[in-house]
């Protein structure tokens, strides 16, 4: 898989989730199942940050069907999701997904930098817990 998660920070409020090379719709599935279980361990929220600095292809498969599956498994406390250099494809996925009113989307920025994306989640008002 060419799809990596980690913790950005030693408290685990931010989630770095990087894009490398060539990648599935499987491997993102993975990922987000991967990352709502860590999510959901933790009683507050938690910022993701997606990097794709390291990937210019696209999967091939029904985007559809994915989009509605990160949808779905959206722990309650995800916070705000910052994608990095997410490219024109991604970019036209985010909107639609914005568009559509999907919980997983509520809370999209997009970034130039993982470093910059550090900085813009640390200047937002912070998220509550319904």
């Amino acid at each position: 898989m060419s799809i990596t998660t980690k913790w950005f920070n030693e408290n685990e409020t931010i989630l770095l989730e990087t894009f490398e090379g060539k990648w599935s719709l499987n491997d993102y599935i993975a990922l987000v199942d991967e990352a709502a279980d860590l999510l959901q361990k933790k009683d507050y929220f938690v910022h993701l940050i997606c990097d794709f600095t390291g990937t210019k292809t696209m999967p091939t498969g029904n985007t559809l069907v994915a989009m509605r599956h990160a949808d779905k498994k959206a722990p309650k406390n995800q916070g705000h999701t910052v994608f990095v250099n997410p490219g024109a494809f991604i970019s036209v996925i985010l909107n639609i997904a914005k568009n559509s009113r999907m919980k997983v989307a509520e809370n999209v920025h997009v970034c130039k930098s993982v470093d910059e994306a550090f900085r813009l989640i640390q200047s937002l008002p912070a998220l509550e817990l319904a």
